[in-house]
């Protein structure tokens, strides 16, 4: 496949059009024979998604449907191989036979495992496994990385009864306000959390909780790293943390993993570019890419830098200047 193919179909960047939000979003189900252990397993790959979520700055898209970060990637329930749905119907590379991909933790038979029980995350790990062995191109793996990183956001923690009673406060109080995509709504429900936890008399048996979904309002919008510190002031207080333990292991180790996916989806994405190995077309989106991952991870001096690379490399006239030259205030 052709390098400039790779980079559009897996990094996946700028890729979403109006195109994509004026189709039907259809769900592909697909009976597979994994080529590797040949366990029959039902899967499916998401086309045409809505797209009516809007885009994340980091090009992440925001589906209100099914979302295909989460289903465009599959894997074995029984040997956990992960790959693309392509490579579940070809003849299994050699090289792949003694790859250590990585067990599910899943206490269920394989037979009753669905691909929806297996987190998103997990399958991407197995695949960048897959593919590295397989040898593709560090810009592809970089791209795996990327998406990785957005299934771990996308992903869920299990609210108690309590946490799904302060959520529909907040939800109550933000529903009203206007909002151009989830991202943006998101933020919008962690500002009004803070308020009420800045202002309102929270009982204190009351306030860790109300920090725990503060903290995924901040994480389901992206910014796992004040999210991480929210949790960590929970997690350090000992009678509150025993209380809620799961959900903010849970929901600490999201927040580690999206960051590790960015981090190294920076390091592959700035070695090509300072390779000059990137195609000139993708020059001026993949360095705002790296400065966007750089951002999200807290490294504003690589941020600044890739973002001012970004505009020297897009045209005057081009409309995404302004999205790049907005990301690069936030960072001065």
């Amino acid at each position: 496949m052709k390098r400039n193919i790779i980079i559009i179909m897996i990094i996946g960047i700028f890729a979403v059009s109006v195109f994509a939000q004026e189709q039907k979003t259809k769900i592909m189900t697909n009976d597979v024979v994994c080529p590797k252990c040949g366990f029959k397993f039902k899967a499916s790959f998401v086309l045409h998604p809505d797209a009516l979520g809007g885009q994340d700055t980091d090009m992440m898209l925001r589906s209100l449907n099914s979302n295909p970060v989460s289903q465009n990637v599959w894997m074995c329930p029984k040997c956990n191989m992960g790959a693309f749905p392509p490579d579940f119907k070809q003849k299994l590379p050699e090289q792949i036979k003694n790859v250590p991909f990585i067990l599910s933790g899943l206490k269920k038979d394989a037979a009753q495992i669905s691909q929806e029980d297996i987190p998103a995350w997990l399958k991407y790990e197995n695949a960048i496994l897959f593919y590295k062995a397989k040898g593709i191109e560090t810009l592809s793996i970089a791209g795996l990385y990327i998406k990785a990183s957005w299934a771990a956001r996308l992903d869920s923690v299990k609210y108690s009864p309590e946490m799904e009673a302060i959520t529909k406060v907040i939800w109550k109080e933000g529903i009203n306000i206007s909002y151009r995509s989830l991202q943006t709504n998101y933020e919008n429900m962690a500002i009004i959390a803070a308020d009420k936890i800045k202002v309102t008399k929270i009982a204190p048996a009351e306030l860790p909780l109300w920090n725990v979904v503060y903290a995924d309002f901040l994480r389901k919008s992206g910014d796992h790293l004040k999210a991480f510190t929210v949790l960590n002031k929970v997690k350090s207080a000992p009678a509150a943390y025993k209380k809620n333990q799961s959900v903010i292991d849970a929901s600490i180790m999201l927040c580690q993993k999206e960051k590790f996916y960015q981090q190294n989806g920076f390091d592959l994405l700035t070695k090509e570019l300072d390779s000059n190995k990137v195609i000139q077309q993708k020059v001026a989106e993949l360095r705002y890419a790296a400065g966007e991952l750089a951002r999200r991870t807290g490294n504003k001096a690589a941020a600044k830098k890739w973002f001012e690379k970004s505009l020297a490399a897009y045209p005057k006239e081009n409309t995404f200047r302004p999205v790049v030259e907005q990301q690069l205030k936030l960072v001065q």
